[in-house]
């Protein structure tokens, strides 16, 4: 019941937060990285500008999580770049900003609102649970590989006029 009422509720706000922020850095940043960059370049470049916009809102959210900033700092950076390259094979897939919008929302859902709520507090889980731990680490490592592999999947690249 906690799921279901969890989620719904959730649902209608999250995705509005997240839709604010798909709309400017998958909706637009995304497909103009893609003109002059590879897949892995749009990527990693998305990834990091996403990562650095999130610093300030998670050294406040974070602070009395009992992690030190490095480690915070890292994990996050890594989780955020790694899961751009589903963010941005989805945008750059499906010509939508919806997928991944629904993907971000899904993501902060599940995390912050069911699973962390679901873990047992023992002194090592801020470690290895949550957003920040290496659980989450691992797993959004396999999901870059899965998506850098099928990066031949994508449209072909639109050819950009060169300014003379």
């Amino acid at each position: 019941m906690f799921v279901v009422l969890t989620g719904d509720d959730w649902h209608a706000v999250g995705r509005r937060r997240c839709h604010w922020r798909g709309d400017r850095w998958r909706g637009f940043l995304v497909p103009e990285l893609a003109k002059v960059l590879p897949f892995t370049g749009v990527a990693l470049v998305s990834g990091l500008i996403w990562a650095a916009w999130h610093y300030p809102i998670i050294a406040v959210v974070y602070r009395d999580a009992g992690l030190p900033p490095w480690f915070w700092l890292l994990t996050f950076t890594f989780v955020a770049v790694a899961i751009s390259f589903a963010q941005a094979w989805l945008r750059l897939r499906t010509d939508s900003v919806w997928p991944p919008i629904f993907l971000h929302a899904s993501h902060n859902l599940w995390i912050q609102s069911i699973f962390t709520p679901l873990t047992s507090d023992q002194h090592y889980t801020k470690w290895i649970a949550g957003d920040l731990g290496l659980a989450f680490v691992v797993v959004a490592a396999v999901v870059a590989v899965a998506f850098w592999i099928k990066r031949g999947e994508l449209p072909a690249k639109q050819v950009v006029p060169q300014p003379v």
